[in-house]
């Protein structure tokens, strides 16, 4: 034995081994600090009854990941799981309500926006609900197609929506995950006689003209709600631009990120952005 080392017995390597599961079980069931509950107040389509809670699965909940045949039936594919996920904050399917957050069971602000904005697609998806009829194809219009196809529209939408709710826990202006991106800059960045360039603001505006009634909609209703009695979970604070007191729909936060698409396929989660863009 080298000198001055000293190994421990059986014993003590088994009462370790013991104490460091003991604390790391201890940490996987501690309770979050806030629940998704707590974390959404300050959305007004939850707080008007259309991102339902109760339609937020984990990852591991989606069918596609799971083995269908025995011996492994309904047990999670962890290989296949990593490797179509890794990246993703969340994901929803089209004409269906299920929305997937990564972090569900671990909720933090960030999953919150992520909830927010799934759930904004599902309002989006005239499979599932009326409300948001028009809101797309008529930014389409207003742009002259300038912003992209239906799916990099919705994106933007999306994004923009949920950046007035959280703010900089959901910067505006998606980057590579949206797969017309250059065309946007271009956009955003082309000289127009006599004005100039409309940068990221003129973009903002842009999605404004139908994004801002729509939420204003939705506010609304979720005011009758709370002041019909229903009994909202204290303000955990912070967040973005709407809350249960007021509706103040003024852009905050930067550029840089937004959850998935539309599918399972679709587009990765990212953070940081064409800082230089606008």
């Amino acid at each position: 034995m080298p000198v001055g080392l000293t190994y421990p017995t059986p014993d003590q390597a088994q009462l370790e081994w013991e104490r460091m599961a003991n604390l790391a079980n201890l940490r996987y069931q501690n309770k979050p600090k806030q629940t998704l509950e707590e974390l959404m107040v300050n959305d007004p389509f939850y707080q008007a009854g259309m991102t339902k809670l109760e339609n937020v699965r984990s990852f591991e909940e989606d069918p596609y990941f799971q083995y269908r045949a025995a011996p492994y039936a309904g047990k999670v594919d962890v290989e296949k799981l990593r490797k179509n996920t890794e990246g993703y904050y969340g994901y929803t399917l089209t004409g269906q309500p299920e929305m997937y957050v990564g972090s569900k069971y671990r909720p933090t602000k960030e999953t919150a926006a992520t909830t927010t904005h799934e759930g904004i697609h599902n309002v989006l998806d005239p499979a599932l609900t009326g409300v948001g009829e028009g809101v797309i194809q008529g930014t389409i219009s207003d742009s002259s197609s300038a912003l992209g196809d239906e799916f990099t529209t919705e994106e933007l939408m999306t994004n923009y929506l949920s950046n007035l709710i959280h703010g900089e826990d959901e910067p505006f202006y998606p980057t590579e995950y949206v797969p017309q991106t250059g065309q946007v800059v271009n956009y955003a960045t082309m000289m127009r006689p006599g004005q100039g360039p409309i940068g990221m603001k003129g973009i903002m505006d842009l999605l404004g003209k139908r994004g801002k009634p729509l939420l204003r909609k939705v506010a609304k209703r979720a005011h009758r709600n709370i002041e019909a009695g229903y009994k909202s979970p204290i303000s955990p604070g912070g967040g973005g631009a709407w809350s249960p007191s007021g509706a103040d729909l003024s852009p905050g936060g930067g550029y840089g990120q937004s959850p998935t698409g539309s599918d399972i396929a679709g587009t990765p989660f990212s953070r940081g952005g064409i800082l230089g863009a606008f």
